[in-house]
Parts: structure tokens; sequence; C-alpha cells
């Protein structure tokens, strides 16, 4: 998964983003990309606040 987002990232950054296309397109896909990636960042904090809670309870 990481080596095709380095090749889409260098075709991106070569092309200008697919001759400006490429930036039209993200206008709007921007704000569903930032969605998914606050919702993965706060799962995991309550992830770990869930367990930190767990282990208090045990001890």
């Amino acid at each position: 998964m990481v080596k095709i987002k380095s090749a889409k990232g260098i075709i991106w950054i070569i092309t200008g983003g697919i001759f400006g296309l490429g930036s039209f397109i993200e206008l709007f896909t921007l704000g569903s990309a930032v969605d998914t990636y606050n919702t993965s960042e706060e799962l995991k904090t309550i992830r770990t606040a869930t367990l930190n809670n767990s282990i208090k309870n045990l001890n």
C-alpha cells in the first residue's frame, strides 16, 4: 500500500497534479479524506483510553 501511495505522490509532483485536473478533483475529495483520518485518530485515542481504564480496574 505504501508503494502505491509513493508512486501516486511522485506522479502527482511530476505532472503538477495531473495537469491541474487532480487539484480540481481534490477540492471535492479532500474533506472526506480529512474526516477519515480524524475518525481513525479519534478511534485510536478511545481505544487507548479504554485499555488504560481496563488495566486500572484490574489493579
